[in-house]
This record gives structure tokens, C-alpha cells and sequence, in this order.
């Protein structure tokens, strides 16, 4: 299968039917577009850092992430990591996405999608490589996943051109919510995502569902 290593990465992966999505959203299966309303970042919480609200899904963004409005209908939000200084990395983002009620794919199907985006360089088999936890948070029913490996997601859905890009890592956690899932995913170089990866388990702890 043809490889793709020059294409950049940052566009997080395709959901199923629909799927993820990052970037200019080549890994990503377009939804009905009456089924995505795009929320633009909103106000600072009250400890200073800004909240961000996506279809009714709020969240704390860490200290030097960067809210953005949504590039396109896909996305629900979108916010950008900070690098270190000097990093010459590609920007990485954690981008949301809302499907509506019904829609997206269910946990086990999204998890199996993300998984095979990614060839473990440890010898393991990326599903052994991976961690995957369960949780509650504010009443809410979480599945977070952690993996490192060879990024190799295809550059657009059935391409069959995929990427070849060593040393990334997924953070990535879905939400089951009154609304329906919200799917919170971030890829990136690990060297850009290992400084933040406490502040991403930071963020879903300050998940909360908005009544209405």
C-alpha cells in the first residue's frame, strides 16, 4: 500500500461513517451536514483559562492551549498546543467532533478505527500497545485511549495512500452524552504531545454536559 510520509499529519483520522477527523480533515467521512452545528470557542472559567462549549459539551482548556474557531463544519471546536520554543514541529491540534444523536459510530468501532491508524514500533500489535480506560466524569461516561507508534492513517478515506510518520501519539477520549457521542482526539509528534499529555487528562476531567 502506497505511503505518503511528506503529507502532514495533523488531521486527526477519520470516524466511522462518520469518523475522526483533523487538519484539513482528509482522515474524516462527512457526516449530513444538517447533522453538525459548528460552536465557536466561548468565555475564561473562572480560574482564568477559557471554556470552551461544542454543541453543548463543555471543557477547560489548559493554560498556553490556543481556542480557535472551527476550520469547517466538521468540527465542533478545535484548539492549539503549544510547542516549545525553537520545536520545529507542524502545529497539532485537539479537535472535537458531534455527530448528533445516533450518529458517529458506536466506542468500540471509533477505538478500532483510531487503533488502526497507528503500527506499534515496540514489535507489539498497536491493540496490545494501547491504553484504554474507562471512567465517569460529572455524570458522564468516558473511554479514553493512549498510544504511541508509527502514524499511518490514510490521507483521505479509501485512498489507500496512507501516511508513514514514526513517533506520534493518539490522546483521544469519547464522550457518551444525552446529545450523543463527542469525540475528543488529538495526534501529533510525541515529542509535541508527551509535554501535554497530563493537561489532556486534565481537560477530560473537566468535561461537562450542558443541560437543554
Amino acid at each position: 500500500m502506497p505511503l505518503a510520509s511528506s503529507v502532514s499529519p495533523f488531521l486527526p483520522a477519520a470516524l466511522l461513517v462518520p469518523l475522526f477527523a483533523c487538519g484539513t480533515d482528509r482522515h474524516s467521512e462527512s457526516p449530513a451536514a444538517d447533522e453538525v452545528t459548528v460552536v465557536a470557542p466561548a468565555a475564561p472559567a473562572p480560574g482564568g483559562e477559557p471554556l470552551v462549549t461544542a454543541a453543548g459539551l463543555e471543557f477547560q482548556v489548559p493554560a498556553g492551549w490556543v481556542p480557535e474557531v472551527p476550520e469547517n463544519r466538521m468540527r465542533q471546536a478545535q484548539v492549539l498546543l503549544p510547542t516549545a520554543d525553537g520545536q520545529d514541529a507542524p502545529s497539532t491540534r485537539l479537535v472535537v467532533y458531534h455527530f448528533g444523536a445516533g450518529s458517529g459510530g458506536g466506542v468500540e468501532a471509533n477505538l478500532d478505527r483510531w487503533i488502526g491508524q497507528f503500527a506499534a514500533e515496540d514489535g507489539r500489535a498497536p491493540k496490545e500497545a494501547a491504553v484504554i480506560e474507562e471512567r465517569t466524569v460529572n455524570g458522564l461516561d468516558v473511554t479514553t485511549i493512549d498510544l504511541t507508534g508509527r502514524y499511518v492513517a490514510e490521507t483521505a478515506p479509501g485512498s489507500g495512500v496512507r501516511l508513514d510518520e514514526a513517533d506520534h501519539r493518539l490522546k483521544g477520549a469519547i464522550v457518551d452524552t444525552p446529545r450523543g457521542h463527542f469525540f475528543l482526539k488529538l495526534v501529533g509528534p510525541a515529542a509535541v504531545v508527551d509535554p501535554h499529555a497530563a493537561e489532556f487528562d486534565a481537560l477530560v476531567e473537566s468535561l461537562r454536559h450542558l443541560a437543554g
